[in-house]
């Protein structure tokens, strides 16, 4: 469970980074668009405002009858704006005494602004001189991109040539526009930020659910493997009589008695050999088990293995070892528990007669013990998840057992830093092959 939790705060941190860059991907693009269509509106209204603020001087002017004025140069290739022959209007004021003035320029500005719904725009015009071999004619100004910078503090529009030679240009520099472009995103603001805590507060949630919903599965394990410890007790105790009364001479000179104490001393064996596995296991998953590794002999191992089942009660193994001169690297008390718990299996799901062939096999770094019985076989489909707790083959669903025996073996191997692998065929045989470091 503790894995699970991790991974869901894993998961949940990803997808609150994921839903934080697409607001701000969202954030940013629509940040943009409106700098631009922004900045191109200002700088309209930049442009008409002085045109009208010139017009209305003009408008001022009575000069003798005659007077010419005279149009700016134009590029034989340029396109010709109407609004470019109005820079020789300026020289034609200044003449007759009617120059620039800034006061109605910007009023002129603020109201095309207040016009198109820009309000409280920060800004200050300036007349600037401009480069005449790079300003050649009016057109070079609309078509100047240098000024399509747009930042976050600043930006400017496009000069207006206001002499007839071209030399000198009037500018708007807008201040912060930032203000005014943000207080147009202020709902997409409000629901990105309600997004993002509302995703937070739920992923916040399902954390703390997982953590209350671990504790209460640890709490009930805890309580479990409590039980399961208190049982060992009673189990020695009911073993020690089952001793006693094997002894007795009423109990040795009865057949059916004597029998039935030897069922009541193996299952009560049994009981413990099954509550020691699942203690043993606990102490894995919570990293608390201590291997005491050392360098094994495997053909002293296999035929002490195969003493101990020369006696067994009921379907008698017939174990063939191959002679093995290799050493491993192991705890011997699990090691032995591990091939205790493979040979019970092999002797539990195999017809009458059960023939076991123990071998070793050298692989890299590693040698192999390979356990091979005659077995009832595993399907295929069920060869990955054998390993898992409770988990059983199809076949194996009528024969008693409550499917740890593997997972056992599969944690305790982890435990030794090897590995087990099965090679099965249905009705035909099984193959365990438990990897070890080899002796070093």
């Amino acid at each position: 469970m503790k894995g699970v939790v991790k991974y869901v705060i894993v998961i949940s941190i990803i997808c609150i980074l994921c839903v934080f860059t697409l607001q701000l991907y969202l954030l940013r693009n629509t940040y943009k668009a409106l700098s631009v269509g922004l900045y191109v509106n200002i700088d309209e209204c930049f442009s008409t405002s002085v045109e009208n603020e010139l017009l209305k001087r003009v408008d001022r002017v009575h000069p003798p009858e005659g007077t010419i004025i005279v149009e700016p140069r134009q590029e034989k290739d340029s396109t010709s704006f109407q609004k470019d022959l109005y820079i020789g209007f300026n020289d034609f004021c200044e003449r007759f005494h009617h120059p620039r003035n800034t006061d109605s320029l910007n009023k002129y500005f603020i109201t095309e602004l207040n016009g198109r719904n820009i309000n409280n725009l920060k800004f200050r015009i300036r007349l600037l001189k401009t480069d005449t071999s790079y300003y050649r004619s009016p057109a070079d100004f609309h078509n100047d991109t240098s000024f399509k910078k747009i930042t976050f503090n600043e930006f400017k529009t496009h000069i207006v040539p206001v002499k007839l030679n071209l030399s000198e240009g009037i500018q708007a520099v807008i201040v912060n526009p930032y203000k005014i472009i943000l207080t147009r995103m202020w709902l997409l603001l409000l629901a990105s930020f309600f997004i993002i805590v509302f995703v937070i507060f739920c992923i916040a949630k399902l954390v703390t659910l997982l953590h209350r919903i671990t504790a209460i599965s640890r709490m009930r394990q805890d309580h479990t493997y409590g039980m399961i410890h208190d049982m060992n007790g009673p189990l020695a105790n009911i073993v020690m009589a089952s001793d006693d009364l094997e002894n007795l001479p009423s109990v040795i000179s009865d057949y059916d008695a004597k029998r039935d104490v030897e069922i009541l001393e193996d299952e009560s064996n049994h009981l413990i050999r099954i509550s020691r596995q699942i203690l043993t296991v606990a102490k894995l998953e919570s990293k608390k088990l201590i291997m005491n590794k050392t360098s094994i002999g495997l053909q002293i191992l296999f035929e002490e293995i195969k003493r101990k089942y020369i006696s067994h009660q009921g379907k008698r193994p017939d174990i063939e070892i191959i002679k093995s001169n290799a050493y491993v690297l192991a705890d011997k008390d699990y090691l032995i528990e591990i091939l205790d718990n493979l040979i019970e299996n092999s002797i539990k799901y195999s017809k009458d007669k059960v023939t076991i062939k123990l071998s070793s096999f050298s692989v890299g770094k590693y040698t192999e013990i390979r356990l091979l019985d005659n077995g009832i076989g595993i399907e295929e489909k069920k060869k990955e998840r054998l390993f898992e707790k409770f988990e059983r083959g199809v076949n194996a669903k009528e024969i008693e057992g409550h499917g740890i025996g593997l997972n056992y073996v599969y944690q305790l191997m982890k435990a030794m830093g090897g590995y087990v692998k099965i090679n099965s065929e249905k009705e035909k045989y099984t193959e365990v092959i438990l990897g070890f470091l080899c002796k070093k």
